[in-house]
C-alpha cells in the first residue's frame, strides 16, 4: 500500500517549526504513488515510528486499492474525497422511500 498525506498533513508542512527535519522529509516524500517499503529504503528503516506517529495523528495514510479507486490525489500526494453523488441527485433518490413499521 501507498502512504498519502491528508489534508492535515498538508497544513503541518505550511506550519514551520510544527515538526522535526526527518517528519517534513517523510510527509514530502508520501506522494500516494510511494509505499512504506520504498521510503524506508529511501530514509532507513527507523522511520517505521515516523510513519506509525503521523498517521496516529492523521498527517497521513496508507492507501488501499479501494481506497484509490474512490479518492483523488493532488499534485503533491495529498488525498482528497470527491462527491461521490451530487447532493440534488441524493435528495431526490431518497425522496421516494420510507421506512416501513409494523
Amino acid at each position: 500500500m501507498s502512504l498519502a498525506k491528508t489534508e492535515k498533513g498538508r497544513e503541518a508542512l505550511a506550519q514551520r517549526g510544527l515538526l522535526s527535519r526527518r517528519e517534513r522529509q517523510l510527509l514530502i516524500l508520501c506522494d500516494a504513488q510511494r509505499t512504506q517499503d520504498d521510503l524506508m529504503r529511501m530514509m532507513g528503516v527507523e522511520i517505521a515510528e515516523d510513519i506509525e506517529r503521523l498517521e496516529e495523528a492523521g498527517l497521513l495514510m496508507f492507501i488501499t486499492p479501494s481506497l484509490r479507486r474512490v479518492a483523488e490525489f493532488s499534485d503533491t500526494g495529498t488525498i482528497e474525497f470527491p462527491l461521490t453523488r451530487p447532493q440534488a441527485e441524493t435528495s431526490s433518490l431518497s425522496a421516494g422511500y420510507s421506512l416501513q413499521t409494523d
